[in-house]
C-alpha cells in the first residue's frame, strides 16, 4: 500500500481490455502496473471522500457473487462497489474446491431436500434456495458460457475440470461492471457515522484510512476478527453459534486393524459415534482408510453433523463400524457357518466369503485378514494359518460381531483438503433471510460462511455461498433503487419550486 497525499494506492481489478484504472474521483491519480492474480490487475486509488454504494469485506464466493448480483439487478445503473480482500487474490475457496476442479453445486433440485444437507441452517435456507438454488446457479453459469457436468454422486463440476473456469467467469462479471477489488487490504474496524453511513477502517499504525459506504456486506468466512467489528456496531452476539470449530474433517485413529492399509476403500459401511449423542450420529457410505486414520464420505458426513459435539469433547470419541451394513448379523453367522463346511481346508485369512452379485469381495483382502487376525488372536496365536474347519462356534460369533460392530477410538481430527468449512458464525436468528440483513444493524449484511450455516460435502457449501450472495445482492439493489427514486422525487419538487 502506497500513500499519495490523501490517497491510498492498493491492488485492484482494472479494465481487462484497456488495463486502465476504474477510479473516477476528482483527485490526481498515480498508479503502478504490477500483475498480481491475472494480467489485468493494476493499482488504483482508494479515496475516502468517495461514498460507495456497497463495500464488501471478504472477496470469497459469497461476497463476489453478491457484488455481481447487485450490478446485474441495477443495470443500466452502475453502483459503486468496492471489495476488500486481505489475501493476494479473490475466490480462494473456489480455487481449492473439489480438489481444484470446483464442485460448484449439487444436482439436487428440490429446495427442501437440498436443505436437508445442512447440519446447521436447514430450516432457514429453504426459502433462499427456492429463490436461487442449484437449478438457477447452473442456468446462470450456462448463460455466461460455462458448461457444466454432473457426476454419478450428484456433484456438479465445470466441464473443463478446473476451478479457474468459475473464477474467470465471476471475474469477468466484476470487470464488466467496474467493481473495484482491493487485495492485500486489512480491515481493522467498522463504525456508523451520524448520517447513517458506514466507515470501514483499513490499514494499521501510520498507514490508516477509512472508506465510506451506504451498505456493508461482511463475507469474511471464518475470520474471527470480523466478529469484533460486528459486535462494535451493536450486533447481538449469540454465545452458542459464535463458538467456531471445524466441520468436514477426518478422524485420527491409531489402531493395528487398519495399520498398513492406507488407500483401501470400502464402498459401503455404517458409522456410529457410540460414546456421545447428537443428531444424525449414524451415517452410511464409502470409507477410506488413510495413514492417519479414516476418511471418506461417511466420515465427513459424520464429522459435519457432530462438529460441535466432537469439538466439545476434544475430538475424543468411540466409533463403531459396521463393515457389512447390507447383511444382518444372523445372515453373517449363517454364511460363516456354511463356509466352515464348504471351504474346510482353506485359510480363513485368505478367503472372504462376503461378495456382491458380480463375485467381488465386499472387503479388501488385507482388511479382511486384519479383522480375522485381530478377532481370533486372543484364542489362537496361529490365526494366520487357521483353516475354516477349525473355526469354533464361539469364534464365528466373535467374527460376526467384529464385522457388524468394530469399535475404534477416535484420538483427534485430521483435515479435508478439498473443503475447509467452519461450524458456527453469526447467529441465524439475528439475520433476515429474506434479505440477509442484520436484524440489529440496518444496512449491514451477511453472506457465506460467516453465517452459522455449513453443509455436507458435495457442493452444498458453495451453493450456500451463491444463494446467500444472490439474496444479499438483490436486496441491496432494491434498497438503492428506492433511494434513487426518493432522491429523484426531491429533485423534482425542488425544480417545481
Amino acid at each position: 500500500m502506497i500513500k499519495y497525499g490523501y490517497l491510498w494506492l492498493m491492488p485492484c481489478i482494472g479494465n481487462m481490455k484497456t488495463r486502465q484504472h476504474t477510479c473516477n474521483n476528482q483527485f490526481r491519480c498515480t498508479r503502478v502496473y504490477r500483475p498480481l492474480q491475472t494480467p489485468y490487475h493494476n493499482h488504483c486509488i482508494i479515496c475516502y471522500a468517495t461514498l460507495y454504494d456497497l463495500v464488501v469485506v471478504g472477496g470469497g464466493p459469497a461476497g463476489c457473487f453478491a457484488a455481481v448480483q447487485l450490478c446485474e439487478t441495477s443495470y443500466p445503473n452502475v453502483p459503486k462497489i468496492l471489495i476488500l480482500e486481505r489475501a493476494s487474490r479473490i475466490l480462494e475457496k473456489v480455487r481449492i474446491s473439489g480438489g481444484g476442479r470446483c464442485n460448484v453445486t449439487n444436482e439436487e433440485s428440490d429446495p427442501r431436500v437440498f436443505a436437508q444437507h445442512y447440519p446447521r441452517g436447514e430450516k432457514e435456507l429453504i426459502g433462499p434456495l427456492t429463490r436461487f438454488g442449484s437449478v438457477e446457479m447452473k442456468q446462470w453459469l450456462k448463460d455466461r458460457g460455462v458448461a457444466w457436468k454432473t457426476e454419478r454422486d450428484g456433484r456438479v463440476f465445470p466441464v473443463s475440470d478446473t476451478s479457474q473456469t468459475i473464477i474467470q467467469c465471476i471475474q469477468q462479471q466484476l470487470l464488466r461492471y467496474n467493481v473495484q477489488v482491493r487485495l492485500l487490504c486489512c480491515v481493522t474496524g467498522i463504525e456508523r457515522d451520524n448520517d447513517g453511513h458506514f466507515r470501514i477502517h483499513i490499514g494499521g499504525g501510520k498507514h490508516q484510512a477509512s472508506i465510506s459506504s451506504r451498505y456493508v456486506l461482511v463475507s469474511t468466512g471464518s475470520n474471527r476478527l470480523a466478529y469484533r467489528w460486528i459486535a462494535s456496531l451493536g450486533h447481538v452476539k449469540d454465545s452458542s453459534s459464535s463458538f467456531l470449530c471445524p466441520s468436514l474433517f477426518t478422524f485420527c485413529i491409531d489402531d493395528i486393524r487398519i495399520q498398513g492399509l492406507s488407500g483401501i476403500t470400502v464402498q459401503d459401511v455404517c458409522l456410529k459415534i457410540s460414546s456421545v449423542s447428537f443428531r444424525n450420529h449414524v451415517q452410511r457410505g464409502p470409507l477410506l482408510i488413510t495413514h492417519w486414520g479414516l476418511s471418506g464420505p461417511a466420515v465427513l458426513k459424520l464429522s459435519a453433523w457432530g462438529a460441535r459435539t466432537l469439538a466439545e469433547n476434544n475430538y475424543k470419541a468411540q466409533l463403531s463400524i459396521d463393515w457389512l451394513p447390507s447383511i444382518h448379523i444372523e445372515e453373517i453367522r449363517s454364511i460363516l457357518t456354511d463356509t466352515k463346511h464348504t471351504w474346510k481346508t482353506k485359510q480363513v485369512t485368505t478367503t472372504c466369503p462376503f461378495r456382491d452379485k458380480n463375485g467381488r469381495q465386499f472387503l479388501a483382502k488385507e482388511l479382511w485378514r486384519n479383522i480375522v487376525v485381530h478377532t481370533l488372536k486372543t484364542e489362537d496365536n496361529a490365526a494366520m494359518k487357521k483353516m475354516w474347519k477349525d473355526i469354533s462356534k464361539a469364534q464365528i460369533a466373535a467374527l460376526s460381531t467384529a464385522l457388524k460392530s468394530s469399535i475404534f477410538e477416535i484420538r483427534g481430527k485430521g483435515i479435508f483438503k478439498e473443503e475447509f468449512v467452519t461450524c458456527g458464525g453469526i447467529g441465524r436468528k439475528h439475520v433476515h433471510f429474506e434479505t440477509m440483513e442484520s436484524k440489529w444493524i440496518p444496512g449491514l449484511y451477511f453472506a457465506g460462511e460467516i453465517l452459522d450455516i455449513d453443509g455436507l460435502t458435495g457442493g452444498f457449501n458453495l451453493q450456500a455461498a451463491w444463494t446467500t450472495g444472490y439474496i444479499c445482492g438483490r436486496s441491496i439493489a432494491k434498497r438503492l433503487e428506492m433511494l434513487h427514486r426518493a432522491n429523484d422525487d426531491i429533485d423534482g419538487k425542488d425544480g417545481q419550486g
